[in-house]
């Protein structure tokens, strides 16, 4: 089932082999994808066009800011923004404002496929 081609995720990872295959895969499943290389860049992106992005799918740890705090920026500055962030870490940050979803790293495609579906109706509104 081919994904509301409409949907623009921000796609926030340091590692850019892991990025470039996460963002085939999204595009596979219909959806349109831009791409950040860290925290800082992605709250950039959201600054100019956050309104237009309907999920930022977003790392946990990167450089220059982590993925909790660029939760936290970006669903203050557009609070309909829906956030799904990824780790590989054994902490898994609780009740982090902005974060609808945490997928633990490693996963396989089709767990985050279910991951964003299940974010679609959040990201609609």
């Amino acid at each position: 089932m081919v994904l509301r081609s409409w949907m623009l995720i921000l796609l926030v990872d340091d590692d850019s082999f892991f990025r470039s295959i996460l963002k085939r895969l999204l595009q596979r499943e219909g959806f349109q994808v831009l791409e950040a290389e860290d925290g800082g860049e992605a709250y950039q992106i959201i600054l100019e066009i956050g309104a237009s992005v309907n999920l930022l799918l977003t790392d946990m740890n990167m450089p220059r800011m982590d993925g909790v705090e660029l939760a936290q920026l970006a669903t203050a500055a557009h609070p309909k923004l829906a956030v799904l962030l990824m780790t590989g870490e054994a902490y898994l940050p609780e009740n982090s404002p902005g974060v609808l979803g945490i997928l633990k790293k490693p996963f396989l495609p089709p767990d985050l496929v279910q991951a964003i579906r299940q974010l679609i109706p959040v990201a609609e509104n």
